[in-house]
This record gives structure tokens, sequence and C-alpha cells, in this order.
């Protein structure tokens, strides 16, 4: 495990790498992997992890193939020769950012496709990436299982939010738009829920990128929090210091006109229900990498605004959330409560594990 000052033992990197391709991915001896790379200089990956993996995935036994992808505009914009070899690998994993901007974009080939949230060993290493996959998965079950059928949910959090709308579960079940196409690794949130008739207020500091598309600047930082006024699925107005107020609607404005988009509209969101996310640097120096990372934690809950798709382009963080559903309390200032039930800690059982499992990194920067 990684200690405190996050440098995790080399058997704990390979325990996070093996958790990747054998319970994850699913990886077997004489198969294919595609591991599409981003290069360590744009300094959000670190080279390190591609080399663990096809190092490991090649003991397995299996094929390995790299591809360096680059930066894109948007999801639309992959180039064709990775389209080409999703077409052909029994599994692709991403470890670049392409990966993230096509989460909700159709991907072709039949082979599994996982991006991969582990952005250097450290993360590589840590008990976000050493919790059984398996497990992961049987604890977002559990949890997808019951926010399919609920009707009504509300938000609040210590900085003021409150915000609530309705689920139809029919409508939910058949919304394709709102289903991610690759798997996560680490899990991760839950599927989204619509923000159609989302009515109320969110307030924040930060509104980073959805991580769809390119545009600048990919995030802004506010001194001070900003209140954000919804009715029926529509931001109808800014509230805070005037000149606060002003920053973001000019934010919205410029982003809805770079891309031809509506500015206004909150598509979805969803809350992170992995309690060992962390993020080991500092989050101001990239508001961008740290997003990308901190959104499974259970203390970050976030809207998809900024155009009417999944994930739309600008996110509103909410952090420590409260969140029923059907009046039910789900998450209690950012503490998924729900894993005190006696099912939860039955599927940590059968999975070799305590209920200390459940005890959150509060390391996610603030």
């Amino acid at each position: 495990m990684a200690d405190g000052n996050h440098h995790p033992t080399e058997s704990a990197i390979q325990e996070g790498t093996r958790n990747l391709l054998e319970n994850c991915v699913c990886l077997e001896p004489d198969q294919t992997l595609l591991i599409v790379l981003e290069d360590g200089r744009l300094g959000y990956f670190d080279d390190a992890v591609g080399q663990y993996v096809a190092d490991q995935a090649e003991t397995m036994g299996a094929q390995v193939h790299r591809l360096i992808a680059p930066r894109i505009e948007g999801p639309e914009r992959a180039p064709e020769l990775i389209k080409n070899a999703l077409m052909v690998a029994d599994h692709t994993i991403f470890l670049t950012r392409i990966g993230d901007q096509m989460r909700f974009y159709p991907l072709p080939g039949a082979g599994s496709k996982t991006m991969c949230y582990a952005l250097d060993t450290r993360i590589l290493g840590s008990g976000a990436c050493l919790m059984p996959y398996d497990l992961m998965a049987g604890i977002l079950a559990e949890i997808q299982s019951d926010i399919d059928q609920i009707r009504s949910w509300r938000i609040t959090c210590p900085n003021g939010t409150d915000i609530a709308g309705t689920s139809n579960p029919d409508v939910y079940a058949n919304n394709a738009g709102l289903d991610f196409t690759l798997k996560m690794f680490p899990l991760g949130p839950f599927r989204p829920l619509t923000g159609a008739d989302a009515s109320g207020k969110i307030v924040t500091r930060f509104l980073p990128a959805s991580a769809t598309h390119l545009y600048e600047p990919l995030g802004v930082i506010l001194d001070e929090p900003v209140t954000v006024n919804i009715e029926n699925g529509r931001i109808v107005d800014f509230q805070g210091r005037a000149e606060i107020a002003e920053r973001v609607r000019a934010h919205y404005e410029h982003v809805g006109q770079t891309l031809g988009i509506d500015p206004f509209v909150v598509h979805s969101w969803h809350a992170g229900i992995n309690p060992k996310i962390f993020y080991p640097d500092q989050p101001l120096d990239s508001l961008e990498r740290w997003n990308g990372v901190i959104h499974s934690h259970p203390r970050y809950a976030h809207f998809h605004t900024c155009g009417d798709y999944g994930p739309g382009e600008i996110a509103l963080p909410i952090f420590d959330p409260s969140v029923t559903f059907d009046n039910e309390e789900y998450w209690v200032d950012g503490a998924l409560a729900v894993f005190e039930q006696e099912r939860f800690l039955k599927l940590a059982a059968r999975h070799g594990c305590s209920s200390e499992m459940f005890a959150m990194s509060e390391e996610i920067g603030f």
C-alpha cells in the first residue's frame, strides 16, 4: 500500500496492475491488448503506468500493441488509426484523455474498452486500484439497482446547494445517452440521472471542463463561491459578487459560442462511490487533471451542463453532498450512508474484505 507520502511499494503497483488486467479487463493469454497512450511530456499521464501495464500483460501471455494518441478537439475527431485498431483488438486500455473524451461516445469494435484513471504509479499502487474490481462492481451494481427504480432525488451541501428533480424508471432504463461506452478503472460514479427538470441552486467555486471538447480556458477557479440558479433543467442566472457572477456567465457564453451549443442546458448528474479515490498533487495546479480523478469519490457529485448531451462541456461540482433518493438518505455530508447496510458488509466479506474497506480517503484536495 502507499504510505502517507504516496510512495507505494513495487508489490502494490504490481497488484494494482493485475487488478486492472485480470479483474477489470479480463485479459486472457494469447489475446491482443491495445494500449492507447498519451505522450508523458504533456504532463497528464506518467509513462511508467503504460510500461507496467504492458509488461504485466506480456507476462500474462498477451500480445501487446501500443499507439500514441494526439490531443484531439473532441470525440468525433478521433483518428482513424485508433478507430481501426479498436476494431481488431480483443481489449483496449486508454491511458490518454481521448478515452475520457469518448466515455459517452459510440466506440467501434467488439472488444472490451477501459478508461484507466491511474494517472501515475502513486494512484496505480493505491487503495483505489487495489480494491478488488469485482467488489467495486458489485457495490456499484447494488447502488445502481436502487437508482434504476427511483422517482425523485434531492442534493444539498454545506455550501448551500439545494437542488431536486425526478426520474422516470422506464425512461432512465432506455436512455442510451446516459450510458458509459467503456469500463472505468478504478470504478467510479453511477450512471448519470437526467437533469431535465432539475430546479434549485448549486453553490460552487469551480467550473472544470467535462473532458469532452477542447476550449480555452479548460476550467475556471473562482475566488469565492457563485450560486447557479436552475429552473426546469436550465441555468437561469448566477448570483454572487457582481464581477464573479459576470465572469461565470461570460465563461458559459464563451464556451457555447465556441462550440455552437446552448450553454445553459443542465443535462444530467451523478456522484462518486469509490471511497479510496485520492489525488496526490495540488488540485489548483491542474483543475483538468484533478477533476479527471476525483469525480469517482463519494465527497464529489457533479452536474453536466453546457450542451444537451452527456457529459456536456462544463461540470458543476458539489462537495460533501447529501443525497436522497425517494426521501431515503444515500449520501450524508459526502459519506455513503448505505455502506452501513448489511448487504454491503456481506458483499465485502464475500470478497475477503472487512468494513474497513469503506473508510474514505480524505485526500481529494479540498
